[in-house]
């Protein structure tokens, strides 16, 4: 009894081994292929083509069983900061299909001699000399408008600034939640995020002056106290009085909120 015990796990030990070693052989990554979720205009077909050649070559002999999803996205949005990655599909026997979006600059920060260009999630997609980038028309293909990022201004030395592929730190919940606010509330998209709002200035401490496309000029008063609120109510005096906004273009409209409602003036 006790040798036929030990034969069993001996085989079921080499079965084992078996299937590991063939997962490896049958298994393994051959090619990668890039599947873009979104138009792109950025990643043509040339640099989808080098993208896919790195990672076939970097992955190249690991079993797709094996592969760590976590790993294998993080190194990808590491080296190509422009993509985000969905979704990762094991197409048996050996390739390996990922699901990618563009990722698209809606801020810049002055830093060194250029300026780095941050998503809405607070990546740094690249550092450029200028505030300009492209983007995607919505519903299009094949355009792209140019557009200015919208820029922000800092205190001094409260800004960490981070190489492409990385996260910026801004120093302060306070301003990353308003600027998170400011495209949660809008109730728009980015493109439109850029098209009414040129700078969002937060140089000085508990206040926001927000300039607009058309001149004039939004003062949020203690927004780190509540920013959801403030944003909110930024949007509602904006849509109030844009028909005045080109007429009044060095207005003013200075924010507070007071008992939990808003009272605004100019």
């Amino acid at each position: 009894m006790r040798n036929k015990r030990i034969l069993y796990l001996f085989c079921v030990l080499l079965l084992a081994v078996t299937l590991v070693v063939l997962s490896g052989v049958l298994f393994a990554v051959e090619g990668v292929e890039v599947n873009l979720l979104t138009p792109q205009l950025r990643f043509d077909l040339q640099a989808r083509q080098e993208m896919e050649q790195a990672l076939t070559a970097s992955l190249g002999g690991t079993s797709i069983l094996a592969l760590s999803e976590k790993q294998l996205k993080a190194q990808l949005e590491r080296d190509y900061p422009l993509a985000a990655v969905e979704d990762i599909e094991r197409v048996f026997p050996s390739t390996i299909l990922l699901h990618v979006r563009e990722r698209y600059e809606l801020y810049c920060i002055q830093h060194g001699q250029g300026y780095l260009h941050i998503d809405s999630l607070g990546k740094v997609l690249a550092q450029k000399p200028g505030r300009t980038a492209s983007v995607i028309i919505e519903g299009s293909s094949s355009s792209a408008a140019v557009y200015e990022n919208i820029e922000v201004l800092l205190p001094e030395g409260r800004f960490t600034g981070a190489e492409a592929g990385g996260f910026a730190s801004f120093g302060s919940a306070a301003y990353a939640e308003l600027l998170n606010q400011l495209l949660l509330q809008s109730g728009q998209n980015e493109i439109w995020l850029r098209q009414l709002i040129t700078r969002v200035d937060l140089s000085m401490h508990g206040i926001a002056r927000i300039s607009t496309a058309a001149g004039a000029q939004f003062v949020l008063n203690s927004y780190d106290t509540d920013a959801k609120a403030f944003a909110r109510a930024l949007y509602t005096v904006y849509n109030l009085e844009k028909n005045n906004l080109h007429a009044m273009r060095t207005a003013v409209f200075n924010i507070t909120l007071e008992s939990g409602k808003f009272n605004y003036a100019y």
